[in-house]
């Protein structure tokens, strides 16, 4: 029996090489002045523009590079997934033109009121003014 038989089972180069799993990247919200590294070209400047899957990005000196959206790019060293930014819930609006309260149970009426001639202007008054008056009675009561 050789000793050297066994000399490739153990290779000490193979358990140098590391290894590596599939990359983690964060997902950031792609915003306007948000500054980004192209990872290929290293070219690093704010986004001013993304549409088309073209993302435009400007640096320091003013030069301005459209790169595809899909290529990698790095924001603090860190590879990257942009995603679309949240946008804030959009708010309903009253006839009035004021923001809305949330949708609430009806309660019992209050012991104010608000006179008018007739039920026309009763109704046209609902019609305006009834959700905030709702929200102003509950105030009211709450006090």
């Amino acid at each position: 029996m050789c000793v050297f038989d066994n000399r490739y089972d153990d290779d000490p180069i193979a358990r140098m090489k590391p290894r590596r799993g599939p990359v983690q990247r964060k997902e950031v919200p792609l915003v306007k002045g948000l500054v980004v590294e192209h990872s290929l070209t290293e070219f690093c400047g704010a986004v001013i523009d993304a549409r088309d899957g073209v993302l435009r990005l400007e640096d320091f000196d003013g030069a301005v590079r459209s790169f595809p959206r899909s290529d990698a790019f790095l924001v603090d060293g860190e590879p990257v997934t942009f995603v679309a930014p949240q946008r804030a819930p959009v708010r309903r609006r009253t006839a009035s033109g004021s923001f809305a309260a949330p949708q609430e149970r009806a309660r019992v009426a209050m012991p104010s009121r608000i006179f008018v001639e007739g039920r026309h202007d009763a109704e046209l008054v609902e019609q305006v003014w009834g959700d905030d008056l709702r929200v102003e009675g509950d105030r009211r009561r709450a006090t």
